[in-house]
């Protein structure tokens, strides 16, 4: 993207970019648990012990998994790096709308609290009240909806952009 781009000259995103960040923020939660799981398996077959700093632990590993031999370890590793590359993509694109986007402080809670938050919010009127601390005023149903598409039409821009996001094809 050119950073001489305004806004109104960036293109809506095309339907299959537009599924595919949604896709890839309806699964957020599932890549986070299987981010858990993978960490708590790569601790169990190292001894390294795991706290709650996913990216220390990480880190420690990508080095054991460099030493491993039987190539155990590095399969690990891969799962694990290509889920960590994906939860924290989906994340730095939030904050950069929030930050940039005239609409980015809504737009990002938005994102939030329909596909980040855990647990789940069991309902649409539930997010509705989760935003409202947030908004001036209540935000009707009609408009959440439009402001989420608006929100994960962003996302998708961004996601296009990154031509090495597992899982964005």
């Amino acid at each position: 993207m050119n950073p001489n781009t305004s806004l109104h000259d960036i293109p809506l995103p095309s339907d299959s970019q537009y599924r595919r960040a949604q896709r890839l923020l309806k699964h957020y939660r599932d890549y986070s648990w299987q981010l858990k799981i993978a960490v708590f398996q790569a601790s169990e077959m190292t001894g390294i012990p795991f706290t709650d700093r996913t990216e220390e632990f990480i880190q420690i590993f990508r080095q054991k998994a460099a030493e491993d031999i039987d190539g155990q370890l590095t399969s690990l590793w891969h799962q694990i790096s290509v889920l960590s590359t994906v939860l924290s993509s989906l994340e730095h694109f939030s904050s950069l709308i929030r930050r940039y986007h005239p609409n980015g402080e809504l737009y990002y809670w938005i994102l939030n609290y329909t596909y980040f938050a855990s647990p789940k919010p069991e309902c649409t009127e539930e997010i509705l009240a989760f935003l409202a601390p947030h908004c001036s005023h209540p935000l009707p149903i009609r408009s959440y909806f439009r402001k989420r598409r608006q929100a994960v039409e962003l996302m998708a821009i961004l996601i296009s952009q990154m031509q090495d996001l597992p899982f964005a094809d």
